[in-house]
C-alpha cells in the first residue's frame, strides 16, 4: 500500500481475520477518509494504527480488542468507532484522553451488544478486567497465530471456520455485484441511446438553425421590400414590423379598393342612366334625321327654283 499512501481514499479490510497490524515503513496515508477493519480478530491496537490517524472515520467495531496503546493519537475531526470490542476500562480511558471522539459512536453504527457495561460519559461499552489481564491477550494471540501455523488444538477449526456473519456478507457482496454488474449494463445502454439522442438532438438543432437562418433572410428581404431599416433587429422584430406594414398595406389596399368599387357602382348608375336616356333619344334622332332629310329635300328644290327664277329674271331684263 506504500505507493498508495498519498492519494488512497478508503481502505476497507472488514471481515478478513486480521490479528495484528505492521507498519514497518512507518507510511501516513495523508489523504485517507475511511478506514474500515471492523469484524476482525484484533486483540490490541499498537501505534502501526496511526499510519492512518488522519483519516476521517476509522471503524474497529467487533473485534476483540482488549488494550490500546496509550500514546495513539489521532486528528481531532477522526470519528473512532471502537463498539463490540471488550476493551478494558481504564485503557479505553487513556485513548480518550488524547481522542475524546471515541465516547460517543452513532447508534446506527454501535455494535455493543444489550446490557453491557457503559461507563458515564461514554456510548460504547467497556470491560472492567482487573489488571493484570495480559493472560487474555496471550490466549487471544495464540489462537489467531493458529491461523497461520495450522490447528493446534480443539479451539483451532472453530477459529478457520467461516462463521455465519461473514458468510452472510460473502453473499451480500456477490448480490451487491451482480446488481452492480446489472446497473452498469443498464447505465451502458442508457448511455448507447442518450448518445444516439444527443446525435439526433443536434441534427434537429443543426435544421433548426439553418432554418432559422433561412426565415430571417427571407423577413429581412421582405423587410427590404417594404423600405424597413430593421438589418440589426432580432427575428421576432423583424417578423412583427413586417406583419405590422402589410397589415397597413392591406387596409389601405382595402380602402382602394372600397372606393374604387364605390366608384364602379355609381359609374354603373350613370351608364345605365344614358343608355336609359339613348334609347328614349334614338327614335327622336330617327325622326329628326327624317326631318332634316325631307328640309334637305325642300331646300335642294327651292334652290333649283331660285335658279331657274334667277335665270329668266335675267333674260326679262335682257329683253327690257
Amino acid at each position: 500500500l506504500a505507493p498508495s499512501a498519498n492519494s488512497l481514499k478508503r481502505l476497507l479490510l472488514s471481515y478478513n481475520y486480521i490479528y495484528e497490524l505492521y507498519n514497518k515503513n512507518n507510511i501516513e496515508f495523508s489523504q485517507l477518509d475511511e478506514l474500515d477493519l471492523s469484524h476482525n480478530k484484533l486483540p490490541w491496537l499498537s501505534q502501526d494504527i496511526m499510519a492512518a490517524r488522519r483519516a476521517k472515520n476509522v471503524d474497529l467495531s467487533a473485534n476483540q480488542i482488549v488494550l490500546i496503546d496509550k500514546n495513539i493519537r489521532f486528528d481531532a475531526q477522526t470519528k473512532i468507532n471502537l463498539s463490540g470490542n471488550k476493551v478494558q476500562c481504564q485503557s479505553l480511558d487513556d485513548f480518550a484522553t488524547l481522542n475524546p471522539s471515541v465516547k460517543n459512536v452513532n447508534p446506527a453504527y454501535n455494535k455493543d451488544p444489550p446490557g453491557c457495561t457503559r461507563k458515564s460519559g461514554y456510548s460504547i461499552c467497556c470491560d472492567s478486567l482487573s489488571a493484570p489481564f495480559a493472560d487474555r491477550l496471550i490466549e487471544q494471540k495464540r489462537m489467531q497465530n493458529s491461523l497461520l501455523s495450522g490447528p493446534t488444538g480443539p479451539g483451532a477449526k472453530p477459529n478457520c471456520t467461516v462463521d455465519g456473519a461473514r458468510q452472510t456478507m460473502i453473499s451480500n457482496m456477490s448480490n451487491a455485484v451482480t446488481r452492480v454488474a446489472n446497473e452498469v449494463q443498464r447505465l451502458q445502454k442508457e448511455k448507447i441511446q442518450l448518445t444516439a439522442d444527443r446525435l439526433s438532438l443536434e441534427q434537429t438543432v443543426n435544421y433548426q438553425r439553418e432554418q432559422s437562418s433561412s426565415v430571417r433572410e427571407a423577413l429581412l428581404a421582405a423587410a427590404r421590400n417594404l423600405n424597413l431599416a430593421v438589418e440589426r433587429e432580432p427575428s421576432p422584430g423583424v417578423l412583427q414590423k413586417v406583419i405590422d406594414q402589410y397589415e397597413h398595406l392591406s387596409k389601405q389596399e382595402e380602402l382602394e379598393r372600397n372606393k374604387a368599387t364605390e366608384d364602379w357602382n355609381k359609374y354603373s348608375t350613370e351608364i345605365q342612366h344614358w343608355i336609359k336616356e339613348k334609347e328614349r333619344l334614338e327614335p327622336l334622332i330617327a325622326k329628326y334625321d327624317a326631318d332634316i332629310s325631307k328640309a334637305n329635300a325642300t331646300l335642294v328644290a327651292l334652290t333649283r327654283q331660285k335658279g331657274v327664277l334667277a335665270e329668266q329674271l335675267r333674260i326679262k331684263e335682257m329683253n327690257g
